[in-house]
């Protein structure tokens, strides 16, 4: 066997079955030689691999600052379909949006898919700031493992 891959990590390869790894999106083609007594044979595939980009999510919420008591929604884009790890008090997940009613400080995280491709973890923080019972909505992002 004789393997060559477009783009892939190796690019080459003897191996039957050989792990490839591509580094940047869009469709590659894959080569194979195979040979015995009777003689070699190629074929060739184009457009065989196709990598798809890796979803690229956004966190923002309708206020950056709540009382106790009050409801924020926390909007996620980027992807096809979201997938909330919610912490506490919420009311409704529904596709990217997520309508919450902290009654502590509390932490809400997303991943996202498209075409099969997770994105990383994105997590948004309600934290308690001033002894008023005020909240504020603090963005961060915390990149993790695709898949997690």
């Amino acid at each position: 066997y004789q393997w060559i891959f477009e783009n892939g990590t190796p690019s080459f390869s003897t191996l039957q079955n050989p792990n490839v790894v591509y580094d940047t999106t869009g469709n590659f083609e894959v080569t194979l030689i195979t040979g015995n007594q009777m003689g070699y044979d190629t074929l060739t595939r184009q457009h065989y691999v196709t990598v798809n980009p890796i979803p690229q999510l956004h966190l923002n919420a309708d206020t950056l600052g709540i009382c106790v008591g009050d409801t924020a929604v926390i909007n996620a884009t980027g992807a096809a379909a979201y997938y909330w790890q919610p912490g506490n008090n919420v009311l409704s997940a529904v596709y990217g949006a997520l309508k919450v009613k902290p009654q502590i400080s509390s932490s809400y995280s997303v991943y996202g898919t498209t075409n099969g491709c997770n994105s990383p973890i994105a997590t948004i923080y309600v934290n308690k700031t001033k002894p008023s019972n005020d909240f504020l909505v603090i963005l961060f992002f915390f990149k993790s493992e695709p898949g997690l």
